[in-house]
């Protein structure tokens, strides 16, 4: 049996308790390690495709035992380049109530769900069968009405305390973002947050006005996939692919010795992906293409994950303005201090610099298939 290449899909994260997923060879603490120990509010930051959004994933499962853990991706519901503080609270609402019916079968007030119905939040099944029947406060505050909703579910849970990971802010303007960063930190006395947020906060000026005292930066950086120290990150990328793609032995056997041999076609992907497991699925993904589309095999050779870098390297030239080659030359290996801030949040945000961390520092990096550009 072939394998169903349309599992790769590069740019869909996984769902908490997803079978795919692929536990990250890292030392460093994990979400969920800082937030048992009591560190709230965290901020994600990382590489565009880094698996952000399956690391809070990941943690949404890690937590469920000991916290009501609602991953809020907002992104799959709002346009964040039109996002506003009131639309991100209303859905931050409106998914933790309907997570607290849904899964966890919790007796929330009518009146409430109502509400939020009122305001389109709410998903199919969830709000009362027979809508207009209970009082509703269109009067109300919408960060009033969301902290209601959290203190009842945390009130009539069993876990009695209430983790929101928000994931897509990341794609937020740098204005719009920081509205939404105020209206969350009036949550921050009545939740556990978990929040990836974009590169602008990271970095320069804009930083103070989204990372304040107490709270937690945390990246999620390429995995390493270079050297002898890349070893462990060759075969966490090999285990991703087979996960997705659900390979057993059967099917490894019928795939060209090519394909899963050292130095084969899933190792060169994973090297020249930088340590970034959507650029990892994508080009096995476009190798997969190429081998359908030009020789009418099902399974990727060398020539066809050549073709499929040559594609990205295209990809990243387009992205590229004059000056970006030099400074790109000039920053790799440094920290990135003498690059000027909105070239390198540019470069950052599309992938074409990542920020690695090595030997305990972060150093940055162009990307495998940017550098042979340079």
């Amino acid at each position: 049996m072939l394998p169903d290449w349309s599992r790769l899909a590069p740019n869909r994260p996984l769902d908490p308790g997803d079978v795919a997923y692929v536990p990250r060879p890292m030392d460093a603490p994990r979400i969920p390690d800082w937030i048992l120990t009591g560190r709230s509010p965290l901020l994600v930051v990382g590489p565009v495709g880094v698996g952000k959004s399956t690391e809070l994933a990941f943690a949404a499962q890690a937590l469920k035992d000991s916290r009501i853990a609602c991953l809020v991706p907002l992104d799959r519901f709002e346009n964040m380049r039109t996002l506003t503080a009131e639309q991100a609270l209303l859905r931050v609402a409106g998914r933790l109530a309907y997570v607290a019916v849904r899964a966890l079968h919790l007796p929330i007030t009518p009146a409430l769900l109502d509400e939020l119905d009122m305001y389109g939040v709410l998903a199919g099944g969830v709000a009362p069968k027979v809508t207009g029947m209970f009082p509703v406060r269109s009067e109300r505050d919408v960060g009033d009405l969301a902290i209601l909703v959290i203190r009842e579910i945390a009130r009539k849970s069993t876990q009695g305390r209430v983790t929101l990971l928000i994931d897509g802010l990341e794609k937020t303007p740098p204005e719009p973002a920081r509205l939404v960063f105020d209206a969350l930190e009036g949550l921050h006395s009545e939740v556990e947050i978990v929040v990836v947020v974009p590169w602008h906060a990271a970095y320069g000026p804009g930083a103070e006005t989204v990372i304040v005292p107490g709270e937690k930066l945390v990246v999620v950086p390429p995995v390493e996939v270079e050297g002898q120290a890349g070893t462990a990150g060759v075969e966490f990328f090999r285990n991703v692919a087979a996960r997705r793609l659900r390979l057993d032995e059967a099917t490894i056997a019928q795939a060209p010795d090519t394909f899963g041999a050292p130095g084969g076609v899933l190792d060169t992907c994973a090297r020249l992906s930088g340590g970034i497991p959507r650029s990892f699925l994508q080009l096995l993904a476009d190798a997969v293409s190429y081998a359908r589309i030009l020789d009418g095999k099902d399974w990727p050779e060398p020539v066809h994950v050549a073709q499929a870098v040559a594609d990205q390297r295209e990809s990243f030239r387009r992205l590229l303005t004059p000056g970006d080659d030099d400074a790109l030359r000039s920053v790799d290996g440094k920290d990135g201090r003498n690059m000027a801030l909105e070239q390198k949040l540019r470069l950052l945000a599309h992938g074409v610099l990542l920020e690695r961390h090595e030997k305990g520092q972060p150093v940055m990096r162009p990307h495998p298939i940017v550098k042979s550009l340079l």
